[in-house]
């Protein structure tokens, strides 16, 4: 068994994601398996900040932001990974 990922049904990224056009949601499933796959942090594609009771990670690259929490089965390796929201990353002003 995998990590499993899921959007959050109290959160906006359900309907950011169902909203996007074709192409822009085919580059976010590409990313959302990436995180699948990786979901800890990891240089400066991931981060990991501590907002108690969680632990709240963050990918973000130059195009999108994705936060997301994490949860363990007892005596199990993989994870749920609980997609809570999805923007867009705006370019720095020049």
């Amino acid at each position: 068994m995998a990590n499993r990922l899921t959007f959050s049904r109290n959160g906006p990224a359900r309907s950011f994601y169902a909203s996007l056009p074709y192409d822009d949601r085919k580059a976010l499933d590409e990313i959302l398996e990436y995180i699948k796959d990786f979901p800890f942090e990891h240089g400066d594609i991931i981060t990991k900040r501590f907002a108690p009771p969680v632990y709240i990670y963050v990918y973000r690259d130059d195009e999108w932001r994705i936060s997301y929490g994490l949860s363990f089965h007892r005596g199990s390796v993989y994870c749920d990974i609980g997609i809570w929201a999805i923007s867009r990353v705006e370019p720095e002003a020049a």
